[in-house]
């Protein structure tokens, strides 16, 4: 626990940047992809690949063109369009991760707490949420579940506040919330 501006791990090796570059080169059709964290350059360092420059460069020489990035890493829901490529960050089905300033105990009781002792890092959903996405040649139409948190609320523990990273990912668009929005996302 104690997320830092530095503690970004993930990176696209060299290996699989050149699998990339190989395998978008053998189709002209538009391509979406599918990753575990996001390539979208306008999330706070904490948020993104470290080279997702060099991802982004591969995908804009792509034949067919990357139309869409769908990632879930970060637990949120957001979208965001960059060089005419919808990034489609996925909320978690269960919860929002959160720095030890804002650890919340004893939401499911004592025995829940001992047998998984990282759900106090957790601002869990009462219902799963998810989305169902469905796409044709005029856009991505997506139709999210909404739900409510288990305890406190994201405002009634300031994690939008000064002790918190929380705030950079608010300017980026990024807000934990307990939902999958409902959008259209058109293709230009």
């Amino acid at each position: 626990a104690g997320f830092r501006d530095d503690w970004v791990r993930e990176n696209v090796s060299p290996d699989q940047l050149e699998w990339l570059k190989e395998d978008l080169a053998k189709t002209t059709n538009p391509t979406i992809v599918f990753s575990h964290a996001s390539f979208a350059q306008r999330v706070t360092p904490v948020t993104k690949v470290k080279n997702c420059k060099d991802v982004l460069e591969i995908f804009k020489n792509a034949p067919g063109g990357v139309v869409a990035c769908f990632n879930g890493h970060h637990h949120l829901d957001a979208v965001t369009k960059e060089d005419g490529i919808w990034m489609v960050q996925m909320n978690s089905l269960d919860c929002c991760w959160v720095d030890v300033d804002f650890i919340q105990e004893n939401l499911y009781g004592p025995e829940i707490d001992a047998k998984y002792p990282n759900i106090k890092y957790t601002m869990p959903y009462k219902d799963p949420v998810f989305a169902i996405v469905t796409m044709d040649d005029k856009g991505i139409d997506i139709k999210g579940r909404k739900s409510e948190f288990v305890g406190k609320t994201p405002e009634e523990l300031d994690l939008y506040g000064e002790k918190s990273w929380w705030p950079k990912s608010i300017e980026a668009g990024y807000p934990c919330t307990p939902s999958q929005e409902d959008r259209f996302l058109p293709f230009d």
